[in-house]
């Protein structure tokens, strides 16, 4: 009898922890969201690559209050790979947050905070008209916004690098079957440096 107990009691507990398990496991992609939001890896950036939590509350406007806060936020994001912390606390970018600076072209800030909104009104959607959530969030779905994105246009010239140099008649095609309306090919001698506008 006691040993039945036991089983239900860690059963039990083992359930509990579940819930909490997927209650919390939004936290790092939230952090991330957040940080693209306040434009930490711009800031990052913006002082050479590597600043000190000071420097970034100062770039980010950010009132003294909240300078604990942003530090468990780093703590977070240091922890997820995000940024990486050298001495004195120093934060630096790291490839894939140099992926969230919104200068670049390859930024991926849009979409991580567009693909994270969908996601916050998951239940009202299924009351909702919009095909998707993300429609629901955004007003169109995420492959009609994809054609307005720079990433898109950068994973395109990534799977067609081989063909750069092949005829300007076909890039013209794919970008224009892509939605793009204008775009520019400039020629580095083996490879072709293409920027796409939407």
């Amino acid at each position: 009898m006691e040993h039945r107990i036991a089983e239900g009691v860690m059963e039990e507990l083992e359930a509990q922890s579940e819930v909490w398990n997927h209650t919390f496991r939004f936290i790092t992609s939230m952090s991330v969201k957040c940080a693209v939001e306040l434009g930490v890896p711009d800031a990052i950036l913006a002082h050479g690559g590597a600043a000190t939590l000071p420097q970034l509350a100062a770039a980010l406007s950010l009132p003294p209050a909240r300078l604990a806060a942003l530090r468990r936020l780093m703590r977070m994001l240091v922890q997820a790979g995000c940024f990486a912390k050298q001495e004195d606390d120093v934060y630096a970018l790291t490839p894939w947050s140099r992926l969230l600076v919104s200068s670049k072209h390859t930024a991926a800030a849009p979409f991580v905070v567009g693909m994270l909104q969908s996601w916050h009104s998951l239940g009202a959607w299924f009351h909702g008209r919009a095909p998707t959530p993300f429609a629901a969030a955004h007003g169109k779905g995420i492959f009609e916004m994809a054609s307005d994105s720079r990433l898109v246009g950068q994973a395109m010239v990534k799977k067609h690098a081989e063909s750069v140099e092949g005829c300007n008649t076909e890039w013209r095609k794919n970008f224009t079957d892509a939605g793009f309306s204008s775009y520019t090919i400039e020629g580095m001698g083996l490879r072709s440096l293409i920027e796409v506008y939407p």
